[in-house]
């Protein structure tokens, strides 16, 4: 291996590394740009009308946050009787498909024999020593902790960036030492602003769609709390493809204790992953179109990624962050061939040249 290559390897590693070590640091940062960019040109027709960024910042701000606690409280009563009623679910589970694990348990009790043979009777005179693990509560508590400090830093940071856009972007310029790069660093950094609000925005705006189309559909199929299936179908689409497996899982399983028989209990995932299969298919397309232009292979390679880096807050930043990395392909030549990988356009037009 040259050295200039082992220097790569190193850099990758190092980068990797203070990724996943900084997440607490980073997450809320990036979060907070996204965010920033999502609703920045709002405030900027704001302000073309003569009102200040602080007032138009702050209304969305705090609209958006109210949104977010009011789903948060709506879900807050049924997830903690589902989180109380989990232990009797997974016994009515394993109640109803004890003849599908029968087979399973002889294959498993004989593996079990074979372990205990090959490994001897124990030396009574080693002691069995065990680590106590924190409980499900605390360790409940402390993630709450962590996602609050988190969604705190990220509503601060959110709001600064776009009391003071105007000036961050005109940092930016003018740290761009030539007039044309100037302009393309303008043209750039609108361009990225445009997509990502529109990208967020549309994406939303489905995802309340397909919560309200999942919602009736388990209304009619008679699953409890429908519109809590309603909320969590809708929280869980803005994962890309993770999040309708996810779905479809958890209600498999409270409909197997919720509905008999057996038969119709499928129907409720099989339901819930069609109105899934129709926006992404159909519904995602028509309404976003091709102007993402991204890689579908490249989305699952970034999702799986970010998903292992900073868990579920990284699968929902996955897609705007490669959104962003195409449009700084396009603009900068260094970065051409990370944009010939992720975008589906710049390959076809390389094809037709």
């Amino acid at each position: 291996m040259s050295i200039d290559r082992a220097l790569w390897v190193i850099a990758t590693l190092m980068i990797l590394g203070v990724l996943y070590v900084a997440r607490l640091f980073l997450l809320p940062i990036v979060m907070s740009v996204l965010f920033a960019l999502t609703l920045s040109p709002m405030v900027r027709v704001a302000r073309r009308r003569g009102i200040p960024n602080a007032i138009t910042a702050s209304g969305l701000v705090v609209t958006v946050s109210f949104l977010a606690i009011a789903a948060v409280y709506l879900l807050s009563g049924p997830v903690v009787s589902f989180v109380e009623r989990a232990p009797v679910i997974m016994l009515e589970v394993n109640r109803k498909l004890e003849h599908l694990r029968a087979p399973l348990e002889n294959v498993s009790r004989a593996s079990e024999q074979l372990s205990e043979l090959s490994a001897g009777e124990p030396d009574p005179s080693v002691q069995d020593v065990r680590i106590q693990e924190p409980g499900l509560i605390v360790e409940a508590a402390d993630e709450m902790l962590t996602l609050g400090g988190i969604a705190l830093v990220t509503i601060v940071l959110t709001l600064f960036l776009l009391v003071y856009n105007t000036l961050i972007y005109e940092k930016i310029v003018q740290a761009v030492p030539r007039f044309a790069d100037k302009k393309v660093a303008v043209q750039t950094i609108h361009e990225i602003e445009r997509e990502i609000s529109r990208y967020l925005l549309s994406i939303t705006v489905i995802n309340l769609g397909l919560g309200i189309a999942v919602a009736v559909t388990m209304w009619l199929l008679e699953m409890p709390s429908p519109y809590l299936w309603g909320i969590m179908a809708a929280a869980l689409n803005f994962m890309p493809y993770v999040g309708a497996i996810i779905g479809a899982v958890i209600l498999a399983l409270v409909a197997l204790v919720s509905i008999d028989p057996v038969g119709q209990a499928a129907l409720v995932p099989l339901a819930y992953l069609f109105r899934t299969s129709v926006e992404g298919q159909f519904i995602t397309p028509a309404v976003v179109g091709n102007r993402l232009s991204l890689n579908p292979l490249i989305i699952v390679i970034a999702v799986a990624f970010w998903a292992w880096i900073w868990g579920v807050a990284g699968v929902l930043v996955a897609v705007p962050l490669l959104i962003i990395a195409r449009i700084l392909s396009e603009q900068l030549p260094a970065l051409g061939a990370l944009g010939h990988a992720i975008s589906m356009t710049v390959v076809r037009r390389s094809e037709s040249e």
